[in-house]
Parts: structure tokens; C-alpha cells; sequence
């Protein structure tokens, strides 16, 4: 009788975590982010990969000069990660 009460504690451990064990996600954005060195020409540009975007997703980069109103696209080809270009 005490093996099939410890079998049962057991069993309910088990059920109890793998059902508790779904990710929990929250809601962010993208959150790009631009960093330059003291004086340097190059920056750095990273930002967050969303949990739904599927792996083989690529971005283009596109950047405006202050007073400009137009966008240039900055990568000849798709970026899969954080770039570093120049400014």
C-alpha cells in the first residue's frame, strides 16, 4: 500500500509539472537599438527577434538623415543578425 501511494505522489509531480511547464511569454517590441563608438564611424545596430517570427526570417535596414524625408536602404542583402555600418 505504500509503494502504490508513493507511486501515485510521484505520478501526480509528474503530471502537475509538465503541465506548468508552458512558456510564459510577454508582450514586447522589437527594440532596436544603435550604438557608435567615441568619435568612430561605425555603429552598431541590433534588436530583439520576436518569439513568432520563424527562424529563416531576414530584415532590411533602412536609415533617413536628420532634415531628410525620404528612407535609403542601407544592406545590399538580407540580414539574418545585428549589423555593424557605417555611418
Amino acid at each position: 500500500m505504500k509503494r502504490f501511494t508513493i507511486g501515485l505522489v510521484m505520478a501526480g509531480m509528474l503530471l502537475s509539472g509538465s503541465a506548468q511547464a508552458q512558456r510564459i511569454q510577454q508582450k514586447m517590441g522589437r527594440s532596436v537599438v544603435a550604438v557608435s563608438g567615441n568619435g568612430s564611424q561605425n555603429v552598431l545596430i541590433t534588436w530583439r527577434k520576436l518569439a513568432q517570427e520563424p527562424e529563416n526570417c531576414t530584415y532590411n535596414l533602412y536609415k533617413r538623415p536628420q532634415g531628410a524625408t525620404e528612407f535609403t536602404r542601407v544592406n545590399r542583402l538580407h540580414v539574418r543578425q545585428c549589423l555593424m555600418v557605417r555611418r
